[in-house]
């Protein structure tokens, strides 16, 4: 939905039309976008918006198809082309003007990969308007010159064609059993390194433990931070709530929250595991600080009071017209005495849960969301009145980590549990496996 502004001046024929708003989709509205873009202006006396004509552009959105690794396979464009069968008479020629007999998707690229992301030679074809590629890298074919011969990343350039980094690892203090220069563990098929950092949560095996570890920045110098309690616990001294104590945020969060106990759960074989939260928060002077932990730590995640939020929180896993990624924003709509579920359910999108209505064990699966419902205790994913972390809701966080761990050989395993992005596809529905990342 857009909204448009029409400014009619009093004193002179001039009229201006323009964009105004727009809102900003995902899988549900992302934000909102204010590009203040002008569409059209007239001195025309008699101009009416009823007498405009409008023009819409098709093809210049592009959308990639990737398989579980990330790989972009194909691109495909918002164009649907035509096509039009013979006539029934042999060797016809296609039939002008006549009824179409189907359309075929617009694919502008398109390629297959050696396992290391090498393309295929005679299996590629692709556009140099899109760029990506291989895990979802950045393609930089200006280097060599040659075209998928070089990717960029957040932190260093990758050669496809030798399976290594051109640059040391900027973690390599950490791992002194193998060379700075070697890409995903030179197992390209169950390991993926999307930007040369490592991940948050370790899957033991052998002793069948999975601890997960959570941190978020926050800026010190935010007053709010304080005065709405969500770093400090807050006493009143005059008004309503004179002489009580709020805890803070945080703290709730680790009494009530992921953090309060060690979970046993039951994974898809009927093994069990016990399962750990380790959730930290970690105070900077400056936003600047904050954004740069964050571009340092692809792993991290930020904490923020947002006093234009209307409601009580949110989790913003892209950057949006209203914050930035991985963020947990707290808004004007959150009521201090509360009991801090806010906070807990938005990080649990951080962990990569969904609503209670797409969580498999969830008494809410495949129905509402409970919004209203008084007549029990549900999973803090939920909107009941009632709600706490649920085992399912816990199963559900590591259970794709489970799978990605048993599927090498190493007894620890590290994955990447990246945070709620899509919860429309058919896989998600069941466990994000698709969306964590093995990394060590």
């Amino acid at each position: 939905m857009s909204t448009y502004t029409l400014t009619d001046n009093e004193t002179e024929t001039y009229k201006e039309l323009t964009l105004t708003e727009r809102s900003i989709y995902g899988s549900s509205r992302l934000g909102l976008e204010s590009p203040e873009l002008m569409v059209l202006a007239s001195y025309d006396p008699e101009f009416d918006l009823e007498d405009m004509t409008y023009n819409q552009v098709i093809g210049d959105k592009m959308y990639e198809l990737s398989n579980h690794l990330g790989n972009v396979l194909q691109v495909v464009t918002d164009r649907k082309l035509q096509v039009q069968l013979p006539d029934s008479e042999p060797g016809a020629e296609p039939l002008e003007g006549g009824v179409v007999d189907y359309y075929i998707a617009d694919v502008v690229s398109q390629s297959d990969y050696y396992p290391f992301g090498m393309m295929l030679p005679n299996r590629n074809d692709n556009t140099p308007e899109y760029r990506y590629g291989f895990n979802g890298m950045e393609k930089d074919d200006e280097v060599k010159e040659i075209a998928g011969s070089e990717y960029t990343t957040e932190y260093r350039q990758y050669d496809p064609r030798i399976g290594r980094w051109t640059s040391l690892d900027p973690h390599m203090s950490r791992y002194p059993n193998q060379s700075p220069y070697v890409a995903y563990n030179n197992n390209p098929i169950y390991f993926i390194d999307p930007n040369g950092a490592d991940g948050i949560a370790t899957v033991d095996k052998e002793n069948k433990t999975i601890t997960v570890k959570q941190k978020f920045y926050y800026d010190t110098s935010d007053p709010n931070m304080k005065s709405q309690a969500i770093i400090e616990d807050r006493t009143f001294t005059s008004g309503y709530f004179a002489g009580e104590t709020f805890k803070a945020e945080v703290t709730k969060m680790a009494e009530s929250g992921f953090e309060k106990k060690d979970w046993i759960i039951t994974d898809d074989d009927g093994v069990e595991w016990t399962v750990s939260f380790d959730i930290g928060f970690i105070g900077l002077e400056t936003m600047e600080d904050v954004d740069k932990a964050l571009a340092d730590d692809p792993t991290a995640n930020k904490l923020v009071y947002d006093p234009t939020l209307a409601n009580a929180g949110e989790w913003r896993m892209k950057t949006t017209a209203n914050g930035g990624a991985r963020e947990l924003a707290l808004g004007a709509g959150r009521r201090q005495d509360q009991d801090g579920t806010t906070a807990i359910h938005e990080g649990g999108h951080g962990l990569g849960l969904p609503h209670s209505n797409e969580i498999a064990g969830s008494p809410l699966y495949g129905k509402g969301n409970g919004l209203g419902l008084d007549d029990g205790v549900y999973g803090i994913m939920s909107y009941a009145k009632q709600r706490e972390v649920k085992d399912y809701e816990v199963a559900f966080i590591v259970q794709g980590a489970i799978n990605l761990a048993n599927s090498v050989n190493d007894n620890v395993v590290k994955v990447h549990i990246t945070g709620f992005v899509d919860k429309r596809t058919e896989k998600f529905k069941e466990y994000p496996s698709t969306h964590d990342r093995i990394i060590e």
